[in-house]
């Protein structure tokens, strides 16, 4: 019987043993249960912080990138209307250059007819004396 008590001592044991690892697979699950119960807390605090990060610092940039190209495109406008005054200002110049040339030999036949009539009242005046 000394077989059939050591027998039992060692089944006594090994049950006893079950049951700590039981006992121990109970706490483990409890730990893990604990565990997925944090990690959904740290996808939840994630996703929050996702949101802050898009509309706090996201946005801004993306406004920024909207004015960015808004300026951009003012500018572009800005660029062809400055060339258009350009050249509408060469455009007048030259007209201007045209017309003082005109008026330039416009004022020379003037010059030239005061002097032709002088002449003539001169001599006119000339001739009166004469006669």
């Amino acid at each position: 019987m000394d077989n059939e008590a050591k027998i039992l001592q060692m089944l006594e044991m090994m049950q006893s043993n079950i049951t700590g690892i039981q006992s121990d697979i109970g706490a483990m699950r409890s730990d893990m249960i604990s565990a997925q119960s944090d990690i959904i807390s740290v996808k939840d605090g994630q996703k929050n912080l996702e949101l802050r990060l898009e509309n706090e610092a996201f946005a801004p940039i993306r406004i920024l990138s909207e004015n960015v190209i808004e300026l951009t495109n003012r500018q572009a406008s800005t660029d062809e209307s400055i060339k258009f005054l350009a050249s509408t200002i060469n455009t007048v110049a030259n007209k201007i250059d045209g017309h003082t040339e005109r008026l330039e030999r416009i004022e020379d036949k003037i010059e030239s007819h005061d002097i032709q009539i002088e002449v003539l009242d001169r001599t006119k005046s000339n001739k009166r004396k004469v006669k």
